[in-house]
């Protein structure tokens, strides 16, 4: 509001060019004041950008820049979309053709190394073998040396044998006798001494030159047991060793583990079962594999490592490039074959679907 007591400025007179133009003016002032004076109550804002898929050229600009930093299956599989969608793409198929190449020889690459693997396992696996039977050839030389030793100890020793045998006899040490033979039967069960010495006692005992009535009950009960045990009587040798287990002989009374041994043995051939053999050096090829065992270093568990995707996966991955190395050399047939077996080990691969599709369409064939 103008004040009253100052005067209103003079208005200039209008010329006649803006005449017309005041009331275009004022219409259009007006028209923007009431626009910014109406109520925002049913303004909307603008509609948010939508987002699409990748551009060909950013597949074209990650499959390169995955080619450089050395991922050359990346690089393949995203050259493989771009001409999935437009086969004309020069870009993209060079960049396949270069991925395809690598990729083929890094394959070379890794069936030679495999080779060499291979080679050298085999390699090692014959010096194994012969190192086996450098220690096998080495251990029966040793055991035919410890046969022929032993052989010569009962060449030296049977006449020792025979000598104190009849000493035992000529003294009454029936008892002792039986001892000395069963204890060589023991250390040597094929020794063609004892069967006769036996015989001799044997016939000895039922001549009556014995004189066992003139003996302790528990000392003839002793040597008895062994006579029955040479005759086959099993039971009657146990009962006989039980019993002078429980009154041992005075004077020469037999050692308690002695007699314990002699009554398991009696009850096992009473039973038909061999009584279990004492524990022997293994010989032959038990020793050799003792040996293998004592020469093999311990080694701590290796640490667990991540579980790797299942070989099936892992089979179809590897299908599935080679596909494009096939298609990257042109080969398309070879290339569809590839991706068909891709399609049976996993009928829901979508990529191997497309490709398949693209390689029958340039083949001409229908699907």
């Amino acid at each position: 509001m103008l004040s009253r007591n100052r005067p209103a400025a003079p208005v200039a007179p209008a010329s006649a060019g803006t005449a017309g133009l005041r009331p275009a003016c004022a219409l259009l002032v007006l028209c923007s004041a009431a626009a910014w004076a109406a109520p925002t109550r049913g303004w909307a804002a603008p509609p948010a950008p939508r987002v699409v898929a990748p551009s060909l050229e950013s597949l074209v600009r990650d499959s390169r820049a995955a080619y450089f930093r050395g991922d050359f299956e990346d690089s393949a599989q995203l050259a493989m979309e771009v001409l999935l969608e437009e086969p004309s793409h020069t870009e993209a198929r060079d960049l396949l053709r270069l991925a395809a190449k690598v990729l083929a020889e890094q394959d070379v690459d890794r069936v030679q190394r495999e080779r060499r693997q291979l080679l050298q396992s085999i390699q090692e696996a014959q010096a194994r073998r012969e190192e086996d039977k450098r220690l096998e050839r080495e251990l029966l030389k040793k055991e035919e040396g410890e046969l022929a030793e032993r052989l010569a100890k009962v060449e030296k020793d049977r006449p020792l044998w025979s000598a104190w045998t009849r000493a035992h006899v000529a003294h009454g040490e029936w008892l002792e006798a039986y001892g000395l033979i069963f204890q060589v039967k023991d250390q040597f069960p094929k020794e063609a001494w004892v069967e006769p010495q036996l015989d001799r006692l044997r016939f000895a005992l039922r001549g009556g030159g014995a004189n066992l009535d003139a003996r302790a009950p528990e000392y003839r009960e002793a040597v008895l047991a062994y006579a029955a045990f040479a005759d086959g009587k099993y039971k009657e040798a146990a009962g006989l060793w039980r019993s002078a287990l429980e009154k041992p002989p005075k004077g020469a009374a037999l050692p308690r583990d002695v007699l314990e041994r002699r009554i398991t043995e009696a009850l096992a051939k009473e039973a038909g079962a061999e009584p279990k053999p004492a524990p022997r050096r293994p010989v032959g090829k038990a020793r050799l594999a003792a040996k293998k065992t004592e020469r093999v270093p311990a080694t701590t568990p290796a640490p667990v490592a991540a579980e790797p995707p299942p070989a099936e996966e892992r089979e179809v991955q590897a299908l599935y490039v080679q596909g494009l190395v096939q298609y990257g050399f042109g080969h398309v047939a070879a290339a569809a074959k590839t991706w068909e077996q891709v399609l049976k080990l996993d009928p829901k691969h979508p990529a191997a679907r497309r490709a398949l599709e693209r390689a029958r369409h340039e083949l001409g064939v229908k699907p």
